[in-house]
């Protein structure tokens, strides 16, 4: 399980490497890029265990993707469901690590995701709660001196 820390060290560098450009886009726009980003690490790991014949495999990977769908459309509800997705996602890839989800694919790539999705998790809810300080201050009328 934690043969080396490069895969975990990677899923840190690639998250930095996710959140870093979506600085530049408005608060509504990052979040939207942000859950992008999650359909296609959900729709990413149907890929492994069907690559292999891990028929099975496939089926976890669809029902968990069923289950990341459904937490993704609550997000036009709650964008607090976009932090929770990435988060239960990284539980998801722990599940895999400990021997709980019986899919055929490569460690490593579970070894980079849970860092990664619990960093995008924490961005999220940081961002989440910076924008809700900002709303009443914006809600203010402006004092002129």
């Amino acid at each position: 399980m934690y043969t080396t820390v490069f895969p975990y060290l990677l899923g840190a560098i690639l998250a930095w490497i996710t959140v870093r450009p979506s600085r530049e886009l408005s608060p509504g726009s990052e979040l939207r890029f942000l859950r992008m980003i999650m359909v296609g690490v959900a729709v990413g790991f149907v890929g492994f265990p069907a690559s292999t014949g891990d028929l099975a495999g496939v089926w976890y990977e669809l029902g968990a993707m069923l289950v990341f769908a459904l937490m993704l459309l609550g997000t036009r509800v709650s964008m607090g469901l976009l932090a929770a997705t990435y988060f239960v996602h990284g539980l998801w890839d722990l599940a895999f690590l400990v021997g709980l989800v019986p899919v055929d694919k490569p460690t490593w790539v579970t070894e980079l995701c849970v860092p990664y999705d619990w960093l995008l998790a924490a961005y999220i809810s940081y961002l989440l709660l910076k924008l809700r300080r900002a709303e009443p201050a914006a809600a203010e009328p402006a004092v002129s001196p």
